[in-house]
């Protein structure tokens, strides 16, 4: 199987450079990604939804003019390892999953997925290999059709937030970015972390 244009070979090179390592989850995660372009039936401008944020967004990444940047791939972290590809325009597509009753012939595969067994008790190479002799066997695929698509229309006005004194994206007539509204995951000691070189 191909990876995009890349040979199996090319894109584990491709998946340690840009993820870091030839996790598991990226080898699996590359067959998720080419079995939903193969399903698409030839649609070409596609958005994609990433039910997991571990893993699978690179691999869409690196198989796909989708990014988080350009605004074509959305992660909402429901910890499913799944994907949605739909159209742009009509919002239909494919949504790509592990199929649990499949995984029961790959049981190496099914022992890292399931987490039965421990990263130490795991052969990475077997376990590589296991995932590339399964490929999509391991994989189910349901239609879908989007809610809602949402159209890019024209971008909001820039304003600067009232508390932090950045500058921000306005929607509606909002004097507070999103951050400074809601409960951030850090906080700030001091007011500015620049180093001179």
């Amino acid at each position: 199987m191909m990876f995009a244009e890349f040979t199996y070979d090319e894109y584990i090179e491709r998946a340690k450079a840009f993820h870091g390592s030839a996790a598991p989850g990226i080898l699996l995660g590359g067959y998720i990604v080419e079995y939903a372009k193969m399903n698409l039936d030839g649609v070409e401008n596609y958005n994609v939804i990433c039910e997991s944020a571990h893993c699978l967004p690179d691999s869409v990444q690196l198989l796909t003019p989708c990014t988080t940047g350009n605004g074509r791939m959305k992660i909402a972290d429901y910890g499913r390892f799944a994907v949605v590809f739909y159209d742009q325009q009509s919002g239909e597509g494919v949504r790509v999953y592990i199929d649990y009753e499949k995984l029961s012939q790959w049981q190496v595969v099914k022992e890292w997925f399931m987490r039965i067994t421990t990263k130490q008790q795991q052969s990475l190479a077997e376990l590589l290999k296991n995932i590339s002799d399964a490929g999509d066997q391991i994989l189910g695929c349901q239609k879908i059709k989007m809610c809602e698509v949402t159209k890019k229309g024209k971008l909001p006005p820039i304003a600067i937030c009232q508390q932090c004194c950045e500058p921000f994206p306005q929607v509606n007539d909002e004097m507070i970015c999103l951050a400074c509204g809601q409960s951030l995951p850090y906080k700030v000691f001091q007011q500015s972390a620049d180093k001179t070189i």
